[in-house]
Formats: C-alpha cells, structure tokens, sequence
C-alpha cells in the first residue's frame, strides 16, 4: 500500500485532462468515420450552393445584389454562429472548475493491489482497477479513466516515490 502527499490539481490540470479525454474520444475508428462522412457532406452542401450561387447570379443579373446580400447575410450568420458555439464551449469549460470544488480540493490517493482510494476533507472515493476501463499519460500527469472523459487525474510528482509500483498497476490498465 502506497498513499500520496497530499496535493491539489488546477485549472491547468483540468484543461490536460480535457486534452487526454478528447484524443480517447477522437480514437475510436467510428469518431473518424462520422467525423469524415459529416466534412464530405458539409463540403458537398458547400460546393453545390457555390454552384447554385453562380449559375443563378449568371442566369439573373438584374437580381445580382439582393443575391450577393443574402450570400453575405448568409456567411455572416455562418460566421456568427461558429464564434457563438466557441464562446459558449469556452464559458463552460470556465465553469467546469470553480475554486474549492471537488477537482482542486486537496486530497491524497492511496494505491493498493486491488483499488486506489481518493481522500480529501469531506469524503473519499475508492475505485477498484477492473473498473479503469482506459488510462493516458502527458508529461505531468497519468489518467485513469473510469468513463469515456471521466478520469482520476494523479500527478507525476505525486508518485515519485514508489514510482515502480506504480508503473506496475498502470501496465496492467487497458489503453
């Protein structure tokens, strides 16, 4: 049985975790498959009204510039609701962290044959290593994930030093 020092995740953590959660996610062959079917499709929507903008803009000239101002209504919309998705997928992820929250909160891990244990001054949460169903690693933290963006975030620094042990539990998670 090995526990951590205690320590406290940040914000910084939050957004690596996001990162090692999304590249799981964007992984999966069938994510590929809908993701290239849905850019072939947009990009055919795309080319057969560029089509149908010039042929019609060749075939009506007198009506030239109300179809040049709803192309450029149409774009600015496009374009606006583009930004207002970003914004709004920025705004929640400010969100998603608050300080004094569960993520940042202090706590410490313990790591035995069979589970790791989460403690911190509320509470606890233990989870046993059949139910890590994937795990990732950047250069500061390992990810255990118990769902597909739902991870134990355990920083490098925090298992230094039983580290071998570690890597032996980690080994034996599925990728």
């Amino acid at each position: 049985m090995h526990t951590t020092p205690e320590f406290a995740l940040t914000r910084a953590d939050y957004r690596l975790l996001s990162k090692a959660a999304a590249s799981r996610v964007r992984g999966s062959a069938r994510h590929h498959a809908i993701g290239l079917l849905m850019r072939a499709i947009a990009w055919c929507l795309l080319s057969a009204g560029l089509f149908l903008y010039f042929r019609l803009h060749e075939r009506l000239p007198e009506e030239a510039a109300t179809m040049d101002l709803s192309a450029a209504l149409i774009v600015l919309g496009a374009l606006l609701a583009t930004a207002a998705l970003v914004l709004g997928q920025l705004r929640l992820a400010a969100r998603m962290v608050v300080d004094g929250g569960a993520f940042m909160r202090r706590h410490s891990l313990t790591f035995t044959d069979s589970a790791m244990r989460m403690d911190w001054a509320t509470g606890h949460a233990e989870v046993g290593w059949s139910n890590v169903i994937g795990k990732a690693s950047d250069g500061a933290n390992h990810y255990l994930f118990v769902d597909a963006s739902a991870a134990y975030v355990v920083p490098r620094q925090a298992v230094a030093s039983f580290q071998a042990d570690f890597d032996r539990w980690f080994a034996r998670l599925p990728a």
